[in-house]
C-alpha cells in the first residue's frame, strides 16, 4: 500500500503533467494555425480530435501506471524526478510536431488500411459504371482522415517530404513550355514589380536576382542596369538553360548558379548587394529567411523587390488537390508543409522586424483563363503551379487517383486566379 507521501507525489506528478501536455499542444495548435491554408480550420481541428487528443489520453494513462511502477522501485523523490523528465521530453516531441504516429498506428489493425482503399476503389468503379453513389457515412468520412493523418505523420516521420530535388525535376520537365503556358499570365504583374525598382544602383552594383526561372526579368536587369554585375540563381537546370538563351551573346555579364536560393544567400558576402530581385520563387524556399538572410546581403539603403504565390493560391487547383488526399490517402507519397507565405501581414511583421523600410506591399490576384474542360490538368503539370506535389501525388500516373483530380478540376470554373504578394522595401 502507498502512504499519504506517495499518494501526495502521484498527484502532483500528474499536476505537473497536464500543465505541460497542454503547452505542447497549444504549440501545435498554433504552428498549425500559422501555416494552415485557408478554410482548413476545420481540417485542423479533425486532426486535434481524431489523432492529437486519443494519443494524449492513451500518454496520459501510461504516464500514470508509469509513475505508480518508479514510485514502487524507487525512492520518491527520484521517482518524481523521473516523471518531471517524462513529461518535458512529452511536451518537447508534441512541440516539434513528433507526433507518437506508431503508437497508434500499433493500436490499429493493418486490415484498417486494406478496407478503406478497397472501399474507395470500388465507390470509384460504381461512379465510372454510373451506377448511382453512396453519400459517405459520418464514420467512413472520419475514417478516410484519420487514414492520411496516419499516412502523413508516418511520412513526416521517416523524412519523406516534399523537397527542393522534386521542385527542380518538376521545373526542369516543364521548362522547355513555361513561358507560353505560364508566364504569359504573370508578364503583366510582374512588369509592375519591375517598374517599382531604382532609377539607378551605383556603379558596378551587385545584384542578386532568387529563381531566375526562364530568364524574363535576368533580360530586364540586364538590359536597365547594364554595368552592375548580375547573380542569378535557380534550382532547376533546364529553367537556367532556357535563361542563358535569352541572354545571348551577352552570356558573360551575366553569373548563373545552379542551387537552393537560402544556401545562395548564406554563401554571400555581408552588405555587398544592392539589388536583390525574385519573381514567383521565395515561397519554395522559406521566406522569413530569405528575408532575413537579404537585409544581412544588402548594402545600406540598398533595395529587395518581390513578388511570390500566396499561400492557397489557385484557390480551384488546392481545394481539389486536398480533396485528392483525402480521398487516396493511402496515395500520399510525400508530406508536405507550404511555405509560401498567408498573405501580406506575414511579410510585413518579418520585414519590419528584419530591419526593411516598406515602400510598397499589397496583396492581389491575377485572374487566370480557365483551359478547356478536360484538358486542365495537363496543362496545369505544365505551368509550375504543381512544381513537387505532382510528387506528393501520383498525378502524372494514369490512375483512379488522376482521374479524380481532374474531374474535381472540370467541376467549377471558379477560383481560377493567381494570388500573390508584392513588396519593395529598403535596407
Amino acid at each position: 500500500m502507498m502512504n499519504s507521501k506517495q499518494r501526495f507525489l502521484i498527484n502532483i506528478g500528474l499536476f505537473v503533467q497536464f500543465p505541460l501536455a497542454a503547452l505542447g499542444h497549444v504549440a501545435l495548435w498554433l504552428y498549425l494555425r500559422k501555416y494552415s491554408l485557408p478554410g482548413e480550420a476545420d481540417v485542423i481541428a479533425s486532426a486535434f480530435v481524431e489523432v492529437v487528443l486519443p494519443v494524449s489520453l492513451i500518454l496520459l494513462l501510461v504516464v500514470y501506471v508509469l509513475f505508480r511502477y518508479l514510485l514502487a522501485k524507487f525512492e520518491p523523490r527520484a521517482a518524481l524526478s523521473w516523471m518531471i523528465s517524462f513529461n518535458a521530453i512529452h511536451s518537447l516531441f508534441w512541440c516539434l510536431f513528433l507526433m507518437p504516429i506508431p503508437l497508434l498506428r500499433l493500436l490499429l489493425p493493418t486490415i484498417l488500411y486494406v478496407i478503406v482503399d478497397y472501399s474507395l476503389y470500388e465507390e470509384k468503379m460504381r461512379e465510372i459504371k454510373g451506377e448511382t453513389e453512396k453519400t459517405p457515412s459520418w464514420f467512413f468520412t472520419r475514417l478516410k482522415r484519420i487514414h492520411l493523418n496516419l499516412r502523413a505523420g508516418e511520412l513526416a516521420l521517416w523524412n519523406r517530404w516534399m523537397k527542393p530535388e522534386d521542385v527542380a525535376a518538376s521545373y526542369d520537365r516543364l521548362a522547355g513550355n513555361y513561358d507560353g503556358n505560364w508566364l504569359v499570365h504573370l508578364r503583366a504583374t510582374t512588369d509592375r514589380l519591375h517598374d517599382l525598382l531604382p532609377e539607378t544602383l551605383p556603379e558596378d552594383a551587385t545584384i542578386l536576382e532568387l529563381g531566375c526561372g526562364s530568364g524574363y526579368s535576368t533580360v530586364f536587369l540586364r538590359e536597365k542596369y547594364p554595368k552592375a554585375n548580375i547573380h542569378a540563381v535557380d534550382i532547376s537546370v533546364e529553367m537556367i538553360a532556357q535563361a542563358k538563351k535569352k541572354i545571348g551573346r551577352d552570356l558573360k555579364s551575366v553569373n548563373f548558379y545552379t542551387d537552393d536560393m537560402l544556401a545562395f544567400l548564406r554563401s554571400q558576402t555581408s552588405g555587398k548587394a544592392d539589388l536583390i530581385f525574385s519573381g514567383w520563387a521565395i515561397g519554395y524556399s522559406n521566406p522569413e529567411k530569405i528575408i532575413r538572410q537579404s537585409a544581412r546581403c544588402l548594402a545600406r539603403g540598398g533595395t529587395m523587390a518581390v513578388v511570390v504565390n500566396r499561400l492557397g493560391t489557385m484557390p480551384v487547383v488546392f481545394d481539389a488537390f486536398r480533396q485528392t488526399m483525402r480521398t487516396f490517402p493511402g496515395s500520399l507519397n510525400k508530406a508536405v508543409w507550404p511555405r509560401f507565405p498567408k498573405g501580406k501581414d506575414a511579410l510585413e511583421r518579418e520585414l519590419s522586424r528584419s530591419g526593411f523600410r516598406i515602400e510598397c506591399l499589397e496583396e492581389a490576384a491575377a485572374p487566370i483563363p480557365p483551359p478547356p474542360l478536360g484538358q486542365r490538368l495537363e496543362w496545369l503539370l505544365s505551368t509550375g503551379v504543381l512544381a513537387g506535389f505532382d510528387e506528393v501525388l501520383p498525378l502524372r500516373k494514369n490512375g483512379p487517383v488522376r482521374d479524380f483530380f481532374a474531374e474535381r478540376l472540370d467541376e467549377t470554373e471558379q477560383g481560377w486566379e493567381h494570388c500573390y504578394v508584392m513588396f519593395v522595401a529598403k535596407r
